[in-house]
């Protein structure tokens, strides 16, 4: 029978290193669990974590690319467009050949930027001249060239200054 000596060092050593392999075997294998079961956020905070202990680990490269990428697909159909932007660009840190990728980056900035300036545009139409500029602001950040939200812009703060100041003016003086 064998016994253990609690003096020696290369047992206590090999014991450890026993124990962290089959700790980053167990974080590995829930990775790649959450992975197969389409729960892309949780599996790429597991992956992330395995990528930190080891950067070239293909495999867990692999699947920190395709972890990205279907939760830049799950984003863009809740219409969450920058989050889904931000993933596809994650995607192209693991996988910088990723084809559909910059398809995707532009495909989703341009819903953004449509779907608020449409929404700008609504706004404006039932006087809702600070909702109105409040979306045509986030398209204007993220592209000044947009069609014309620099212009639209600028007409509905004209607009809303004059009825501010239109409105002090008949405000009785105490």
């Amino acid at each position: 029978t064998l016994k253990y000596d609690q003096d020696c060092q290369d047992c206590r050593r090999l014991i450890e290193e026993s124990r962290q392999k089959s700790g980053k075997e167990d974080k590995r294998g829930t990775a790649l669990a959450l992975y197969r079961t389409q729960k892309y956020a949780a599996a790429i905070v597991k992956l992330e974590e395995l990528a930190k202990d080891d950067p070239e680990d293909a495999e867990i490269r692999s699947y920190l690319a395709k972890s990205h990428y279907e939760h830049g697909l799950e984003l863009y159909r809740q219409e969450d467009y920058l989050k889904a932007r931000d993933a596809f660009q994650a995607t192209l840190k693991y996988d910088p050949r990723c084809e559909k990728c910059a398809q995707n980056i532009t495909k989703s900035e341009d819903m953004f930027k449509d779907r608020h300036y449409r929404q700008g545009l609504a706004d404006f139409q039932q006087e809702k001249l600070t909702e109105a500029i409040a979306q045509w602001e986030l398209v204007y950040k993220l592209d000044p060239n947009y069609r014309d939200v620099q212009r639209n812009l600028e007409k509905a703060r004209t607009l809303l200054k004059r009825l501010e100041s239109i409105k002090r003016s008949q405000t009785p003086a105490n």
